[in-house]
């Protein structure tokens, strides 16, 4: 190997997370390497501990949603649509004012952000 690359270093990500994965397990921790900087001959990375309950991870956006939810009394396991495809819940960000709720699309799993009032109204909730 002569040089450090983009390519060799998605490699290592591999690996090292399927290293870390058991001890994240015992630990009821998720662990995973996190982004990564790199020049011709070395490279750093962060290391992502998450504190993980009942098999999820608690994000800054899990728990704020959680605190969300039951401030307005919001069943977090509910299947609402988002134009035509069912999604679940599964973060709030009180940063942001546009777009503060993060849903998932239960068939392509990719995440999206919707406005608050579009849960409000979805969950039949007067603002």
């Amino acid at each position: 190997m002569d040089k450090i690359n983009k390519a060799l270093l998605e490699k290592v990500r591999i690996k090292v997370n399927e290293a870390l994965d058991p001890i994240g397990k015992e630990l009821d921790l998720k662990i995973s390497l996190g982004n990564m900087t790199y020049s011709d001959y070395n490279a750093t990375g962060k290391i992502k501990i998450e504190v993980v309950q009942n098999g999820q991870a608690m994000t800054v956006e899990y728990v704020d949603l959680l605190n969300f939810a039951d401030l307005h009394k919001i069943d977090l396991d509910t299947i609402y649509k988002l134009n035509g495809n069912p999604v679940i819940i599964t973060g709030y960000s009180w940063k942001s004012s546009k777009y503060p709720v993060i849903v998932t699309d239960l068939n392509t799993e990719k995440q999206f952000k919707v406005t608050r009032s579009w849960l409000m109204k979805v969950a039949g909730i007067s603002e």
